[in-house]
């Protein structure tokens, strides 16, 4: 019924993703009793570079899922949507895009901090290049739209 397409995805794992629903599925390619490991509305999401982790967001939660320990992890819930997330480098983090900032945190069971990394308006989505150390994001900075470099600390 849905218009499910593969993502990447790796070691007995099939990532599947209906846009029509908005729905990402975790589905093992084991022969197991229960197949669905995850079954999540999400509009972003992100493996780690080791494809256990998988970082989501539906909007408004942002989520961690562990593949090794079928655990599903309420990082934040927030008022302004996500209208992006990524890994950091340095993967103890991630990063947030809302609309008006994108900002840094990080994975901890303490108090978390947040870093602001950028601050524009219409901020859509953003790319860190494959060495890290660059952060570009697509938003309008003092009335011009476009895409604006900052470097980013590992």
């Amino acid at each position: 019924l849905g218009s499910y397409r593969f993502e990447k995805s790796r070691d007995g794992r099939l990532l599947l993703y209906d846009a029509k629903r908005e729905q990402l599925l975790v589905v093992s390619d084991q022969a197991e009793s229960e197949p669905i490991l995850l079954n999540v509305r999400a509009i972003r999401w992100m493996w780690d570079a080791n494809y256990i982790r998988l970082l989501y967001t539906d909007g408004y939660e942002l989520h961690l899922y562990n593949v090794a320990s079928h655990t599903d992890e309420t990082l934040t819930r927030v008022s302004d949507r996500i209208t992006d997330i990524a890994w950091y480098p340095v993967e103890s983090r991630f990063l947030i895009a809302q609309s008006e900032k994108v900002t840094a945190r990080e994975i901890s069971d303490l108090s978390p901090v947040e870093t602001i990394i950028f601050e524009g308006s219409s901020i859509e989505q953003f790319y860190i290049s494959p060495q890290g150390d660059k952060l570009y994001v697509l938003a309008t900075v003092n009335g011009e739209k476009g895409f604006f470099e900052k470097t980013l600390q590992k």
